[in-house]
């Protein structure tokens, strides 16, 4: 693709605004703008160089923050060969990641996953013919959950066969 430094002096040459990453090979480039911006942090930010926005998203098990920060840099702190035609702010995206907490289970092992299948139906059917109570099954599950005597109704009345 060519040299990031010399791509974004024919961006600004075209009067057009650039973004470009920084990455590893750019170890030089790297420290000098890790210094500033640790420099900045023990200053303390101010509204008038920095600049902040957070999401927080959530699905498929897990809660993700993504943080982007940008802080303008003073281009005369910068070493002569750092200075990129153009660079005027610095931006930090963090990520991170937590995942929800869940139970391990190994039904889905061995003759698992028959065994709980049948019990599954043995339930269905008790609450199926369950007559004490006039409620949906998802109702009829959440009264077993929470109530003792209920559950101990149910578990005794047994599986009715026609």
């Amino acid at each position: 693709m060519g040299c990031q430094k010399e791509i974004a002096k024919l961006i600004v040459k075209q009067k057009a605004d650039y973004i470009l990453a920084l990455k590893g090979h750019h170890s030089g480039l790297q420290g000098e703008l890790e210094a500033w911006w640790h420099k900045c942090q023990r200053e303390g930010f101010t509204a008038d160089n920095f600049d902040e926005h957070t999401t927080i998203d959530s699905g498929h098990g897990r809660i993700e923050t993504r943080r982007c920060q940008q802080v303008l840099v003073n281009k005369s702190w910068l070493n002569n060969k750092y200075q990129w035609v153009g660079l005027k702010s610095i931006i930090k995206v963090t990520s991170d990641v937590h995942e929800k907490t869940t139970t391990e289970s190994r039904i889905r092992k061995g003759r698992g996953p028959l065994a709980f299948n049948v019990m599954r139906k043995i339930a269905m059917t008790l609450f199926k013919q369950e007559q004490t109570k006039r409620a949906s099954i998802v109702a009829k599950k959440k009264m077993a959950g929470l109530d003792d005597e209920y559950r101990s109704t149910l578990l005794e009345s047994g599986i009715k066969m026609r």
